[in-house]
């Protein structure tokens, strides 16, 4: 059973889709009038989109099951969100769901939300996982706060961020997006992001040139913590940079027909103390020239302990 064959339910994840899209809209409103303006706060802009891009995939997460967005159900409205079939006949239900659409539940952060959304969109993960970290960051700081300085890059990235995933939900049809429609300069600004992209990436590489040349030829040394960070080389200056991403555990069949396990870590940013180079994505990491795969099988025996996995 889909929570969406409830009437109740269907209309609080209706309502909380095109509430998303309403926060997507102003964001996008006041992104496209500062980016014109080029000078003022993108605060609001980044406030909007941030709230507006949760809420989005909140609702894509709702429309399968809503016990994955909740946190701190009772047992009972767990058990028939979870379950394919009907409580017994003399629990009632009723109350316990007005709890749910009335908002006395938590609901997962935008972390846990953005982690929820690629179990199910695993496809957009490498394109997007960098962009929403970054969007998850800025969220905390634009509502809590005065947000001092937002780099004009950064708010470009989140934008085209957003219009991407709206886009894509969009095509697979997996989120009732019918009503939304983009703006001209919403699609005109998506189509020229990726020049725009390559033009930072040039102006980075410059700049982290430049600083090699003027600084000492001494090395650096980074140290990597945990399975979301691996040294590799700067492609500047060849000192050791810390990459950030995810290790990915794998099994294959051998040609005896046994089966081996292996890890690789896929890099998602690259950054440099030595000559102040930053990287912060895939598609950077791509147009630097900057490998993105690395085999690190021989700490097969940590990764056991780690993830409490025995062989």
């Amino acid at each position: 059973m889909r929570n969406t064959d409830v009437p109740l339910l269907r209309e609080f994840t209706s309502n909380l889709t095109r509430v998303s899209l309403d926060y997507i809209r102003l964001g996008l409103k006041e992104f496209h009038q500062r980016r014109s303006l080029q000078h003022g706060s993108f605060q609001v802009a980044m406030g909007n989109l941030c709230i507006g891009i949760e809420l989005l995939l909140k609702s894509f997460i709702a429309s399968g099951n809503l016990s994955l967005v909740f946190t701190g159900l009772p047992q009972e409205l767990r058990a028939y969100l979870v379950c394919a079939g009907e409580p017994a006949p003399k629990v009632n239900m009723r109350p316990h769901l007005m709890d749910l659409v009335s908002g006395r539940f938590k609901t997962i952060d935008f972390a846990q939300t953005v982690s929820q959304f690629f179990v199910f969109k695993p496809d957009l993960k490498d394109a997007h996982h960098a962009h929403l970290k970054l969007l998850s960051q800025f969220r905390n700081k634009s509502l809590h706060g005065l947000y001092p300085s937002i780099e004009m890059f950064a708010v470009e990235r989140s934008a085209f961020t957003v219009i991407d995933i709206v886009s894509s939900l969009q095509k697979s049809g997996e989120v009732d997006l019918t009503l939304f429609c983009f703006e001209g300069q919403d699609t005109a600004f998506h189509r020229q992001f990726p020049s725009v992209q390559i033009d930072h990436v040039k102006r980075a590489l410059d700049q982290a040139t430049k600083k090699a040349k003027d600084r000492s030829t001494s090395r650096t040394s980074v140290d990597a913590d945990g399975w979301d960070e691996y040294v590799g080389e700067c492609p500047v200056c060849h000192n050791e940079a810390l990459l950030e991403g995810n290790t990915d555990y794998g099994v294959e069949e051998t040609a005896e027909g046994e089966f081996d396990d292996f890890l690789t870590f896929i890099a998602e940013s690259l950054k440099c103390d030595a000559c102040g180079l930053y990287l912060q994505d895939p598609e950077e990491l791509r147009l630097a020239g900057v490998e993105r795969s690395y085999e690190r099988s021989t700490r097969m025996n940590q990764w056991y302990a780690d993830n409490m996995m025995y062989p």
